[in-house]
């Protein structure tokens, strides 16, 4: 979601695919590291710690100006771009203006989870997309295991893996 909101809408969809490839990298990474560590515990404790990081990217990442300005803090997703403009060594176009429109409606509305299942649309997008994420996981799944029936199981996840990567290159192109 991040990146997705930092992109433009023109390069919104070719960035959200190749945004796909550390996936790859890292499935591609994780069946090195199951072929080294063959205890399971060993090995789960091993892909576990980097996860650890995860709690100091709140720290280091800026919040997102779309986010920012949809919650009314104009001022912040302004700071927000200039810190992003700063770390790409570019410059913060003047004419830049950021829309308040909607900010309050947001902020005075209650919305939760019960929102997906109270309205009619939303209730709707989310049967759709939980059915879509089904298929997609259960299909996935089965390539997975119909591709590692030889003998060296790690050599047939490697290569599964490989693979994804050309295929995100070629959804762009």
């Amino acid at each position: 979601v991040f990146v997705f909101e930092w992109s433009s809408p023109s390069w919104r969809t070719n960035v959200c695919i190749l945004a796909q490839i550390p996936f790859s990298i890292g499935f591609l990474y994780l069946t090195l590291i199951a072929y080294f560590i063959r205890d399971w515990r060993d090995f789960q404790l091993f892909i576990a710690i980097p996860n650890l990081l995860h709690f100091v990217f709140k720290y280091l990442l800026p919040e997102s100006p779309r986010w920012l300005a949809s919650r009314g803090r104009v001022e912040e997703a302004r700071d927000s771009m200039a810190f992003a403009a700063k770390m790409n060594k570019r410059s913060v176009p003047k004419n830049i203006q950021i829309s308040e429109t909607g900010c309050e409606k947001t902020i005075d509305e209650d919305i939760n989870i019960w929102t997906l299942v109270k309205e009619k649309e939303m209730l709707k997008r989310l049967v759709i997309l939980s059915l879509n994420w089904i298929v997609i996981t259960l299909s996935f799944y089965g390539l997975s295991l119909s591709s590692a029936r030889d003998e060296n199981l790690f050599v047939n996840v490697a290569s599964m893996a490989a693979v994804e990567m050309p295929a995100y290159i070629l959804c762009v192109l």
